[in-house]
């Protein structure tokens, strides 16, 4: 038989795992809305908070792989969202 304050730590961790899919889901369909995934619309918002963050700083943030972020930036170009500019100090083409 579980103690009391292990069996509210436990009524807790759930209740906050519940409030956080229900969050995640409200803002998925949100985004949704606008034409962007839930990915997109994480992307955007870091963009909007760090201007000028490299691709590989923004996988960072976003604790996803470099090609992951290539993707997802090319979608937000495709779609018109931002505009990707080559750092000063990258001497690729």
């Amino acid at each position: 038989m579980k103690s009391r304050p292990a069996t509210l730590r436990s009524d807790v961790t759930n209740e906050l795992a519940t409030a956080s899919r229900k969050m995640r889901t409200g803002f998925d369909a949100l985004v949704r809305t606008r034409g962007l995934t839930l990915a997109r619309a994480r992307a955007l918002m870091l963009l909007a908070r760090h201007p000028g963050i490299s691709q590989t700083e923004l996988a960072g943030l976003l604790e996803i792989e470099n090609p992951t972020v290539v993707r997802l930036l090319d979608g937000l170009e495709k779609q018109g969202l931002i505009r990707r500019t080559p750092a000063e100090t990258d001497r690729r083409g």
